[in-house]
């Protein structure tokens, strides 16, 4: 929702042969006012949208060429697109690359967080973190995070605080090796801060009582220095399923 009332929404609609992404707007009387639909064909997925401080809108998905790979669009308040559709495939593997989260910097540009496939392979995903800056929406730096294990790391979340800080927040395998029969047990919460120039401050690690899955599902800034994180942890206690988890 923009200062004015007016809201803005992301999701799929079917074109043949595939389903696509459409973008809409409604004034604040819940009248449409346009509808863009962008697509290859290929079965492209919008996961994600903000709106900039000029009443510009950046959704975020996936594109499929094969593969796929991160697909981030910008539309004017009227709703032309500018520029082209950026896509991001960090290494030019055929591994999935996926988006999940874009906001807004404050001065035109904007973050896109997600996982993406540094090789070929099913589960060696890292977090993938890419900076697009000025009206064009030019790459500007892109940063990979990997935990000390071999396998999943997928970023879900992103905030930024008056300072221009970045938070970001997602799972992350932290053991070095794979534990047989234990293929989903060692899954932790792990936020970083980084700078707007891409460099890493620091990082944590949450790990449950179960030392089992625990996910992060949202990160926000309070405006006080400080940070909450919501999610899910395991619980091994019967009947052994997954409790919401909320910290700061």
């Amino acid at each position: 929702v923009d200062a004015q009332g007016n809201v803005f929404v992301t999701g799929e609609t079917y074109q043949s042969p595939a389903w696509k992404p459409v973008t809409l707007k409604y004034d604040r009387y819940g009248v449409q006012q346009w509808a863009q639909v962008y697509g290859s064909g290929n079965g492209d997925v919008p996961t994600a949208l903000a709106l900039d401080a000029a009443g510009n809108v950046i959704v975020t998905g996936k594109r499929y060429t094969g593969s796929y790979d991160y697909l981030t669009l910008k539309y004017n308040s009227a709703g032309s697109m500018i520029g082209s559709a950026r896509i991001y495939n960090p290494s030019g593997s055929s591994g999935n690359d996926e988006a999940h989260m874009v906001i807004a910097d404050g001065s035109n540009g904007f973050y896109v967080v997600g996982r993406c496939a540094p090789s070929n392979s099913l589960w060696d995903m890292n977090f993938g973190i890419v900076k697009y800056g000025g009206i064009a929406g030019t790459q500007q730096w892109a940063f990979q995070y990997s935990g000390p294990g071999t396998w999943n790391d997928d970023a879900v979340g992103i905030c930024r605080d008056s300072s221009g800080y970045l938070y970001v927040v997602g799972s992350s395998w932290q053991h070095s090796s794979y534990i047989p029969g234990l293929l989903m047990s060692n899954t932790d919460i792990v936020v970083l801060k980084m700078t707007s120039a891409g460099d890493t401050l620091w990082s944590r690690v949450y790990g449950g009582p179960s030392y089992r899955e625990d996910y992060p599902m949202a990160i926000v800034y309070d405006g006080h220095g400080g940070l909450y994180i919501s999610g899910a942890t395991y619980n091994l206690s019967p009947p052994n399923d997954m409790d919401m988890t909320i910290m700061k």
